[in-house]
């Protein structure tokens, strides 16, 4: 895609707020983590949620992927409470929770890691 059509959907200022949020998200799971992995993005598709997807991915595929390549542990952020409950059950470790502010929006940051190990 071209980068002109592309600000047809966000001006160029919007997406470097964007960009701005994210960084600043990611970094407060790296200034209070202690891993050595980090999850840019996970996603269950539609029509598969509901069905243990994203629980088998966090509580054991990852750990495993993770160690078995010599990882300690794995670190990602979410902005969604619903997320994070979801992160608090299948066993991840919150490390902060705080407010990301963009423009005059608050966008609220749960930053947290889990133990690799194998299965």
């Amino acid at each position: 895609m071209e980068a002109t059509s592309f600000f047809r959907y966000a001006s160029p200022r919007l997406v470097a707020d964007f960009l701005d949020v994210t960084d600043r998200s990611d970094q407060i799971a790296i200034d209070n983590g202690d891993f050595d992995w980090y999850l840019e993005v996970l996603s269950v598709d539609a029509s598969m949620r509901g069905r243990g997807v994203g629980r088998w991915l966090v509580s054991q595929v990852l750990p495993d992927y993770v160690a078995k390549r010599g990882g300690r542990a794995y670190g990602f952020v979410t902005s969604t409470e619903k997320n994070a409950r979801f992160y608090l059950n299948g066993g991840c470790e919150l490390l902060d929770r705080v407010d990301v502010h963009m423009r005059e929006e608050t966008c609220p940051i749960w930053a947290f890691q889990r133990r690799a190990e194998l299965l």
